[in-house]
């Protein structure tokens, strides 16, 4: 199956929006994670970066270790050496501590770092703060930045950690949600599976059984139960319909060139022809009458989309007779409203043609008869005498003149028995 068609896939588009659910819900539950873990972790790192600068003022101030703070000495001697040895403390809590820094003092940088680099110390230095907690991004690494005083030897002490502290609790919640997102595929595609399973395949199975004209057997899922019996039922009563329909009719179908590509078996019980065997163009088998110059325009215009009235036809029977059809025709479109192909359905109406004929032909010659009848209608005045009619103007003519003036008929004379016997007495009649 293509991609194309999985996409497309009843699985798929019930299994896609419950995909995309978890994957916004995932990403929603990740950001609001996230961004909760930053807050905690910046308030952390800002009140342990505050704390360590109060540990620094108070090596500087020599209450460390909770004493009173130490008067700054006033023997410039003793004043050198004191801030040496606050140095050297410096140096010591900022390797335990894993800091970056230095002292400003009298426009000079005391380094309390031997491997920080310059670049770094100069970043640092021009990242000012106001005493707050401040970011600085160097070489790809995230730094904790605080400046603090110590007025009583006029310093300024830059102080700077590397943002690691929460970089494994970081990693476990990335972990975390890539074994989430895992999860949610192996999840994913277990629903496809299961829904291959229970709907795909019973779904498949109706379909494959009704295009091969069988009965679609239940499933056990109640909806397609429901939609096998009613595909049961409309078999059923397309079966009924074709056995009738196809003592007259046959169905077929062409393609965008005029060649037929499906013909229903009863084309053989009306034409004689094979199915095989008809395959061909539609013109193939058109005889040479005058109605079929029609059929051309009328197919051309179906290939076109266009819906045609029925209309007839006259086809060559396979043992040399002709027989007349009266064709419905619909264009078939694909799912883009393109013409895929033409279907249609003839009626065999060459029984019905010549009873028409017949009665066309009848009715002419009735016409005709009218035509060269002359009858005699009304009240006729005749004589009670002598037998003469009076006619349309007046006058008196012989039976025989007036009815020849009327009809078509013509007289010829001869003498009945009884007139004989009367008239001519001696004369015996056999």
């Amino acid at each position: 199956m293509s991609i194309r068609a999985r996409l497309s896939s009843l699985a798929f588009r019930i299994a896609g929006p419950v995909l995309i659910v978890c994957i916004l819900g995932g990403i929603g539950l990740y950001t609001a994670v996230q961004r909760t873990f930053s807050q905690f972790a910046e308030r952390q790192i800002g009140q342990l970066m505050l704390t360590i600068a109060d540990d620094v003022y108070s090596l500087c101030d020599g209450s460390r270790n909770g004493l009173m703070p130490a008067p700054p000495p006033v023997d410039p001697a003793e004043a050198r050496i004191r801030k040496a040895y606050v140095q050297d403390a410096l140096e010591d809590y900022f390797r335990q501590k894993g800091l970056e820094g230095f002292i400003i003092a009298g426009g000079q940088r005391i380094a309390l770092n031997k491997e920080l680099s310059q670049d770094l110390a100069a970043a640092l230095e021009n990242s000012r703060s106001d005493g707050k907690v401040s970011t600085l991004l160097h070489a790809g690494k995230r730094y904790a930045v605080i400046h603090t005083n110590f007025p009583p030897w006029d310093w300024h002490i830059v102080l700077a950690k590397e943002r690691t502290a929460y970089a494994s609790l970081t990693h476990d919640i990335r972990s975390l949600w890539l074994y989430i997102a895992y999860v949610i595929v192996i999840g994913f595609a277990g629903l496809l599976v299961a829904l291959e399973e229970t709907v795909r395949k019973p779904i498949r199975a109706i379909i494959d059984t009704v295009r091969k004209g069988g009965q679609p057997k239940p499933t056990g899922v109640a909806e397609f139960d429901y939609l096998s019996g009613q595909l049961q039922q409309s078999i059923q009563m397309r079966n009924t319909l074709l056995v009738n329909l196809e003592k007259t009719h046959f169905i077929y179908s062409h393609d965008l060139h005029g060649n037929f590509n499906y013909l229903s078996p009863s084309v053989t019980a009306i034409l004689g022809y094979l199915p095989e065997e008809f395959k061909t163009h539609y013109s193939t088998y058109l005889t040479d009458h005058p109605v079929n110059r029609e059929v051309a325009r009328r197919t051309t215009l179906g290939i076109q989309g266009k819906q045609q009235p029925p209309y007839d036809v006259e086809i060559f029977h396979r043992d040399g007779g002709r027989r007349w059809l009266q064709v419905t025709e619909v264009p078939v479109f694909d799912s883009a409203g393109k013409v895929m192909a033409v279907e249609g359905i003839a009626r065999d109406v060459t029984e019905a043609k010549r009873l028409q004929e017949e009665r066309e032909k009848l009715i002419t010659e009735l016409r005709k008869a009218m035509e060269e009848i002359r009858t005699l209608r009304g009240i006729i005045p005749i004589c009670a005498s002598c037998k003469k009619v009076r006619n349309d103007e007046g006058a008196w003519q012989q039976i025989e003149a007036y009815i020849t003036s009327h009809t078509e008929s013509e007289f010829t004379h001869g003498i009945c028995p009884e007139c004989v016997a009367k008239m001519y007495p001696n004369i015996k009649m056999p």
